[in-house]
């Protein structure tokens, strides 16, 4: 969904609508956080409100940011650096060596908790490192 290029009125005119809606849509998933309906209809809230921001492009109409863009990505290098590398092939062993004491905590009885929030951790960073390595090679 774009607008013509001229028409900044309605730009904004979509844009304001956008931010109450993603700024309602945070209220309601803080405040009925035990009510599934009224968080699922926040979600809905949040998603909307998020694509009617970026159509409505109020951030593009400014024209250093295409500059900027093409300065960026040609002083931007296309490989990861080794700290990335050593923080996911880390979290990835975390997170194998706490399946492992989860899974001993388990037949154990699952009264040891620790296990599932370190887990949890490691997961977790898997995940930024991961999205990190992937954002490099699709860039």
């Amino acid at each position: 969904m774009t607008l013509a290029q001229g028409d900044k009125k309605r730009r904004y005119g979509l844009f304001w609508p956008a931010v109450v809606l993603l700024l309602s849509g945070v209220v309601v998933n803080l405040t009925y956080f035990n009510d599934f309906v009224l968080r699922s209809l926040g979600l809905l809230m949040l998603c909307v409100g998020v694509f009617l921001i970026r159509a409505s492009n109020v951030r593009g109409l400014m024209g250093t940011r295409v500059t900027n863009q093409s300065y960026a990505k040609s002083q931007v290098s296309k490989r990861p650096g080794p700290l990335a590398w050593t923080v996911s092939g880390a979290s990835a062993v975390g997170m194998v060596v706490f399946y492992i004491f989860m899974s001993q905590a388990n037949r154990a009885g699952g009264h040891e908790v620790w296990p599932v929030y370190a887990f949890g951790g490691c997961a977790f960073v898997a995940t930024l490192a991961f999205g990190y390595l992937v954002a490099k090679f699709s860039a």
